[in-house]
């Protein structure tokens, strides 16, 4: 004891008598301590009350609520007592291996809240996911709400009490309240009340904690005291401003609600898997631009109208029959979208159909137009010019067709695609008789002779060769006689014979090959396979008349097997949208009646595509405004719709109305054309059907056309049953097959699969510790030799010197600092262990606390080699087992 009385009275910094006692004041931690609670307590609690106001699956709420009561109560309570960190880890841990453990319950639980939530914002009662009957809704369902509240609770606690952040707390409670948010879930507002409060309270404690140079202790009562004044003053504030909205009856402005409605609809839509489609649809919805190359299907849920005009049209005389505008037309059906392509490289002539059509300006789309006017002399000419009403100029629109018209202004590229010089004003003719399908009806298609004139110009040589005539006689399949083909109108000399002889030779088999095609979805097949035997039976038709028949038999199948609906819900992920809008959800509108109806005809041999554009009906022509250029009619979003468009050899493209509510067009009225009096019973039971399906879409909207955008936040829309006992047992079938094929695959056995998530998460956790271990070690000594900050060194190394002696046994209580310092000198001196490091740096403390004398740069650096010394000795003097637990403690 000699020696090391000599090295304390020889201590040139201190100066004292040696009875004199001296010794650090307690820290005072409980009012920062119960202030930083509370802070805690209001993170916790709107955390739990806003997921929970968000999330509504069947859950046992006394189990949930006593489960976060308990947990925060321990998460709390181990924050107070030595070594409560080893507690919060142990109960982590434990709660992670039951939800491991428990990984079938656990996935089950996830599929069932996944479930409400598509359940809520759909308003329907069909399951995202199928989930396994062996296990129950309300104990899956608990168990993942339990264990989340106790994982939260010490998540707040540890993030709001040991480790005050800011950032961290805040970004795991937002998102997890975000997923409902985002799929449009209305937040009660005073469960967000407590969140609320918690992120300013953290906010305004965090700036305290780094601003100021003040001791520990006061710092965490004044940064305590901030933080809990600022929340409480947030959660006041925000009840008042709630309370007096709901007083005085506020409500947003009709353009803020209407603004806000659509960047909320094209959030809800935005899926990952199609990021660029995705911010496309944002941007049109803050009016930057739209898109023209794809319709995506089943994102969006319910029918809703802006009311505001899209396009404006202006006709030299009023038209006598409602107008298809064509604005989009879907080639290719995949993932869920039609694509406007039209490259069938593998279709009969699509090399000669793309080089003719791009060269020569021999479009399919102008056949129809021509055929008219060639064969029909009674026919009206309309000029209708079409101008797009939107403000945007850099707005990429959609530019629009009607049915039998031509355009000077039109350039097409291909089969589908067009453009105009001006797309914000073109104009077209459009060929308007009444008798168009009785004039297909009496000129039927027949083989014609084509001689090729002898002296013939370069071009038209050109042309010949592109369509592959070599000979100076061509014989043709069409419905113009020759003498009709000579004597067509001045307006169209010169194109009528181009066409002919395209369309016969070329176009004809591409269309029947291209626009017949199957998509690959392996789903689709279900759907063919529930289609009745009286409809198989009359696949591949050969007339226009066995086609339109068979086209109405597919209508009316549709009409029975589903309902339409301006609401019916979105499409899930897992499902294709025609096979979910057919067999499973049995709603929808025009986008699914005209998806489902161009792929069940291409299915049964009748060329077809998808179309999206306006549907103008003869009584709204009595809103058209006389002006002095004519009249003129604006469209709204109400008039837009989506329709089926099939081919008919020897004319070209017409629409087809698939839509129940929406049968009274001039392409329907075919069959009444084509039939007899045998069907007369069956029209009329068609008609009855009609009626039906048009008073069920007249209940659920005002006006008579579909819109073929889609919008979220869907009305409650009652699901309807599959009711074609052949449909389920084909579905059992393909399941048992599928079943089967899965069996015969090499599964990986469960014990294996756990085996291998268990080790790599332990490796993920071990990995973790590892990378932290470093950090605080490196951390902590560069602030012991931290020169712009000795207050904090000082206070650093002290604690780090009570850790390290309380590990070895002989912990301090609080008594006199001097008497502990000769204590652990004689302690270390047995121990044969250095013993510089407690005279340092309880010297250097000591004389910080009462003198403020703050240590050179040289006694501090000595101090902090000193102590990384001692620790080392002390470590080398320790079994395995110690040393590990020394790791575990970062004291080593």
């Amino acid at each position: 004891m000699t020696k090391n009385t000599n090295m304390l009275t020889d201590n040139p910094v201190l100066h004292y008598d040696e009875k004199t006692s001296y010794t650090l004041s307690p820290p005072k931690k409980l009012c920062w301590f119960l202030l930083s609670a509370l802070l805690a307590l209001l993170g916790f609690l709107g955390t739990m009350a806003s997921a929970l106001s968000l999330y509504t699956p069947d859950y046992s709420k006394a189990i949930v609520f006593l489960a976060a009561i308990i947990a925060f109560g321990l998460a709390i309570l181990f924050q107070r007592i030595p070594h409560g960190g080893w507690g919060n880890v142990g109960v982590v841990l434990l709660t992670l291996c039951i939800l491991i453990f428990a990984g079938g319950h656990t996935t089950a639980g996830i599929q069932f809240l996944v479930n409400s939530v598509y359940h809520t914002t759909q308003h329907t009662e069909i399951d995202y996911y199928t989930v396994d009957e062996a296990y129950v809704e309300t104990s899956c369902v608990t168990l993942l709400f339990s264990c989340a509240a106790i994982l939260l609770a010490f998540f707040f606690v540890y993030f709001t009490i040991r480790r005050p952040l800011f950032l961290i707390p805040t970004l795991i409670s937002f998102l997890i309240i975000e997923p409902g948010l985002y799929c449009g879930i209305a937040l009660t507002p005073m469960a967000a009340a407590p969140l609320l409060a918690y992120w300013c309270g953290m906010s305004a404690l965090h700036l305290t904690l780094r601003r100021t140079t003040s001791p520990k202790v006061p710092v965490r009562n004044i940064s305590s005291i901030c933080g809990i004044c600022t929340a409480m003053l947030v959660l006041v504030v925000y009840t008042l401003v709630v309370f007096t909205g709901w007083i005085s009856d506020y409500t947003r402005s009709e353009a803020d609600r209407l603004r806000k409605k659509s960047i909320s609809n094209s959030l809800a839509a935005f899926d990952f898997n199609n990021l660029a489609e995705s911010i496309r649809s944002f941007g049109s919805s803050v009016g930057l631009y739209r898109d023209t190359e794809i319709s995506r299907l089943g994102k969006k849920s319910k029918l809703e109208f802006e009311d505001e005009d899209e396009l404006i049209l202006t006709f030299d005389t009023l038209p006598e029959n409602m107008i298809y505008l064509k604005g989009f037309t879907g080639t290719v059906y995949e993932d869920n979208s039609w694509l406007a392509s039209a490259e069938f490289s593998d279709a009969t002539n699509a090399e000669m159909v793309s080089d003719i059509i791009s060269s020569y300006d021999c479009a399919p789309q102008n056949y129809a137009f021509l055929f008219q006017q060639s064969l029909l002399a009674d026919t009206n000419l309309i000029s209708c010019t079409i101008t797009s009403a939107g403000t945007n100029e850099t707005d990429n629109s959609r530019c629009y067709q009607p049915y039998i018209s031509y355009s000077e202004e039109a350039s097409f590229q291909d089969d589908v695609d067009w453009s105009v010089a001006d797309a914000s004003s073109y104009t077209w003719m459009i060929s308007e008789g009444s008798s168009v399908l009785a004039t297909l009806n009496e000129n039927p298609i027949v083989d014609f002779t084509f001689s090729v004139p002898e002296n013939s110009d370069t071009v038209v040589e050109k042309f010949l060769r592109a369509l592959g005539v070599d000979d100076s006689e061509v014989l043709l399949q069409t419905r113009f006689p020759s003498s009709q083909a000579a004597l067509s109108p001045e307006s169209i000399t010169g194109k009528v014979i181009p066409a002919m002889l395209m369309e016969s030779l070329v176009y004809w088999d591409y269309a029947n090959d291209a626009y017949t095609e199957q998509p690959d979805v392996d789903e689709l097949q279900e759907v063919y396979d529930a289609l009745p035997t009286s409809i198989l039976e009359k696949a591949n038709p050969s007339t226009a008349e066995e086609q339109v028949e068979l086209l109405c038999e597919i209508r009316n199948w549709l009409a029975e097997e589903t309902k339409y609906t301006t609401s019916p819900g979105k499409t899930p992920d897992t499902r294709d949208f025609v096979s979910f809008f057919v067999l499973e959800n049995q709603k929808g509108y025009c986008v699914h009646y005209a998806s489902a109806g161009t792929l069940l005809a291409r299915y049964l041999g009748i060329p077809a595509r998808y179309c999206e554009g306006f549907l103008i009906t003869d009584d709204q022509y009595d809103e058209a405004e006389e002006t002095e250029d004519g009249y003129t009619l604006s469209l709204t979003d109400r008039q837009s719709h989506a329709w089926t468009e099939i081919y008919i050899d020897g004319y070209g493209w017409i629409p087809f109305e698939m839509t129940p509510g929406y049968y009274n067009t001039e392409a329907a009225a075919m069959k009444s054309l084509f039939s007899d009096g045998e069907t007369a019973q069956e029209e009329s039971e068609t008609e009855e059907l009609e009626e039906e399906q048009a008073e069920s879409a007249d209940s659920e909207e005002t006006t008579q056309p579909a819109q073929t955008s889609e919008t979220d936040n869907p009305d409650e829309a009652d699901q309807t049953e599959i009711s074609d006992p052949d449909a389920t047992t084909t579905a059992v079938t393909s399941t048992n097959d599928k079943a089967e094929k899965e069996q015969e695959s090499f599964v990986f056995p469960t014990w294996l699969k756990w085996t291998i998530s268990i080790i790599l998460i332990l490796a993920a956790l071990v990995g973790i510790y590892v990378l932290l271990h470093k950090l605080i070690l490196k951390r902590r000594q560069r602030v012991m030799q931290d020169l712009r900050d000795p207050k904090r060194a000082i206070m650093t190394s002290y604690h780090y010197l009570l850790r390290l002696l309380r590990f070895c046994g002989i912990p301090y209580h609080g008594s006199l600092l001097l008497d502990y310092q000769k204590q652990v000198a004689s302690y270390l001196e047995e121990q044969e262990l250095p013993m510089q490091a407690v005279l340092e740096v309880i010297s250097i403390t000591l004389a910080f606390d009462m003198g403020n004398h703050v240590p050179s740069p040289q006694r501090q650096a000595h101090a902090a080699v000193e102590l990384h010394r001692l620790s080392k000795a002390i470590y080398g003097t320790r079994k395995l087992p110690m040393r590990i637990l020394m790791k575990i403690m970062m004291l080593y």
